[in-house]
């Protein structure tokens, strides 16, 4: 394997990394296509692809005004994978040959391998049950959790549990090595919370109808979420930068997250557009929201449904791309 710096995509230079390396294809991603490189390519008889592709009507409008320039670049490419069926249309447009375009559905949003084992669901709604938080009752669940989040959240909850006399809470903190940390800060609220390894703190008989179930354990997040009524993520109130909601939207369930949200802001784009999830800027917010959720069934089950829809359209992108990619 060769691995280099691309170099600066100037005449003459561009054949540098080919004479290299030597590869037999070039996968270039999403918009980085390189007028010299792709001459270069083509000159060397070296196949040429543009994978997970998106060009939005603003791009194609500005590449039209150079298009006796963009064109000729456009046609070197021999595939085109392409994330939208706006996509495949406006690549056309541009150039690219008939046929070498394919819409695959994006490989950043594809949710293959997102669900959950169903073993592991059952397993864990055995334990739920002998925790005290029935299935006939909602379930709410707060995913990935940073320093601070669980006792404003819990906070939130208490507030919940006074119109929702059923609801229960279970936390999956982010770094689970902080359960002793929690347990303390939501002992401070007056919750006492179960612990799933098993130190549980006694809950005394008024608790028992709605408990807190602290998960101090890994890799189970993605099967709690599937026994959860909505899931909130962490990391997008008090942290930077979010929590992946996938896996609780593939799960079908109504998600909701902070402003905070930066690494994941395609994959938010995509949800927010398709109604498949609730962005919030703050905790008072979140409350409102979660509120009208809860007392409206019917409303969660449409929230959920849609992000599942969103997700489920680029189902299988990974593979259909690596398909095209091997074809020839």
């Amino acid at each position: 394997m060769v691995v280099l710096y691309s170099p600066v995509d100037l005449p003459l230079i561009g054949a540098w990394p080919l004479r290299l390396a030597r590869p037999e294809q070039i996968i270039l991603v999403e918009a980085e296509l390189w007028p010299n490189l792709a001459a270069a390519a083509c000159l060397a008889g070296v196949r040429m692809s543009l994978v997970n592709a998106r060009l939005s009507a603003r791009s194609e409008r500005r590449f039209r005004r150079f298009g006796f320039f963009i064109r000729p670049v456009f046609r070197l490419l021999d595939l085109v994978c392409v994330q939208e069926p706006g996509d495949r249309e406006r690549f056309a447009g541009l150039g690219v040959r008939e046929g070498r375009a394919h819409l695959t559905g994006s490989i950043k949003f594809d949710p293959q391998g997102a669900e959950a084992d169903a073993a592991q669901v059952e397993s864990l709604r055995a334990v739920m049950e002998r925790c005290g938080i029935r299935g006939s009752r909602p379930v709410l669940l707060l995913a990935s959790t940073h320093p601070g989040e669980e006792k404003m959240l819990a906070g939130m909850w208490l507030r919940l549990r006074e119109k929702f006399g059923g609801l229960s809470l279970i936390i999956v903190p982010r770094h689970v090595e902080r359960a002793a940390e929690i347990v303390a800060e939501l002992r401070l609220l007056g919750i006492s919370a179960r612990r799933r390894t098993g130190a549980v703190t006694r809950m005394d008989a008024a608790e028992t109808l709605a408990p807190v179930l602290l998960v101090d354990t890994t890799g189970e997040l993605r099967a709690w979420q599937c026994l959860a009524t909505v899931v909130v993520v962490g990391k997008s109130f008090l942290a930077v930068g979010g929590q992946n909601p996938a896996e609780a939207v593939m799960a079908g369930k109504p998600v909701l997250f902070g402003p905070r949200m930066e690494n994941f802001e395609p994959l938010v784009e995509l949800l927010l557009r398709h109604e498949g999830a609730l962005q919030v800027p703050d905790e008072l917010e979140l409350e409102r929201q979660l509120g009208a959720l809860l007392a409206a069934p019917e409303k969660c089950r449409r929230l959920g449904a849609a992000g599942f829809a969103a997700l489920q359209a680029h189902a299988g992108a990974t593979s259909k791309t690596v398909s095209l990619l091997l074809r020839e």
